[in-house]
């Protein structure tokens, strides 16, 4: 199965810079009092990104004064609903910091003309890389943390993006903004590929069955979907690898220099601490790995710590974590 190589990896992700570059983001905010409250004021946010595509964001601005203030950049998840400040977190800490969430092309508030399928918006159009939607929300995540440095309630020299998949370490190394990055890497990365062929075989018992990876890391929910497109359609499986090559975080690696909390680890993670050691060693002294406990508040509770630390405030916890 070939990978693209360096010379058109580069390519794909510059061709990808520059489009996106000549697109105004042409900003549209709309207040939303309902999301609203005493320390802060909600907005919804339109931009164009790549495509052109208009994407959404939830920006949560604090009433305390002008700033410029620190700020969470909140990266997508891979599920359809895009939460203002990620559930179980406290909302508090938009008393004092500029918050912002982004909802990349199919994910609700930006499913238009893509509604996306959870599962199935991970493998749809897989087998193009060119149009690839996750090649859009790579685009979506640079132009949302684009327009939150351009924004002059900002410190733009402290923005934590915190992100829960391969996408915030995408946007750590092709955009220039983020001070520290947290990620829960896994949906790119090798090991959790249908490794083996899984085009139509015969083991000479009568068996065509296509051959299946066997970690229970990598028959989790979503990178189940790689392997289910795999039984599907054998015959797209190099098209598959090959696009999916794009975007193996460990070719990003060398790109991120700000302090990189990774998480590994089950239930939570999707691959073992063992598999993310390749990815901490190339990004070098500035990566951490932890290892999920498979307790959202504990878990919860250091990853807080760790962003305040960074830049430079006091943890804001919520109640039912304390």
């Amino acid at each position: 199965m070939t990978a693209a190589d360096d010379r058109e990896f580069h390519r794909y992700w510059q061709t990808l810079l520059e489009e996106l570059g000549a697109l105004p983001p042409a900003a549209e905010e709309s207040a939303i009092p309902l999301r609203s409250d005493e320390h802060c004021t909600c907005y919804g946010v339109r931009l164009t990104s790549w495509g052109p595509y208009r994407i959404f964001g939830y920006l949560c601005l604090p009433k305390r004064g002008d700033g410029p203030f620190p700020a969470y950049y909140y990266l997508p998840r891979y599920q359809s609903v895009v939460e203002i400040v990620p559930q179980g977190l406290s909302v508090d800490v938009r008393r004092d910091c500029v918050t912002f969430a982004i909802a990349c092309r199919g994910q609700r508030m930006a499913d238009q003309p893509l509604i996306g399928e959870f599962p199935g918006l991970l493998t749809l159009g897989i087998d193009e890389a060119e149009t690839y939607p996750m090649r859009g929300w790579v685009a979506d995540c640079i132009r949302g943390l684009q327009y939150l440095r351009s924004r002059p309630e900002v410190d733009a020299t402290r923005i934590a993006g915190a992100g829960f998949n391969d996408f915030a370490l995408h946007t750590a190394a092709l955009a220039d903004g983020l001070c520290c990055v947290t990620a829960t890497p896994g949906l790119f990365l090798p090991d959790g590929m249908p490794l083996l062929d899984a085009r139509r075989r015969s083991d000479g018992k009568g068996d065509t069955s296509p051959r299946r990876a066997t970690s229970s890391a990598t028959r989790a929910y979503p990178l189940q979907e790689f392997h289910d497109y795999a039984r599907s359609f054998p015959d797209r499986v190099d098209a598959m690898h090959r696009t999916l090559s794009y975007f193996d975080p460990l070719r990003f690696a060398d790109r991120i220099s700000i302090p990189a909390l990774l998480w590994g680890g089950l239930p939570w993670g999707l691959h073992p601490v063992e598999d993310l050691q390749p990815l901490a060693e190339r990004i070098g002294p500035t990566a951490e790995i932890e290892a999920t406990v498979g307790s959202r508040s504990q878990d919860g509770i250091l990853q807080e710590r760790w962003l305040a630390k960074q830049l430079g405030l006091e943890p804001v916890l919520p109640e039912h974590w304390r």
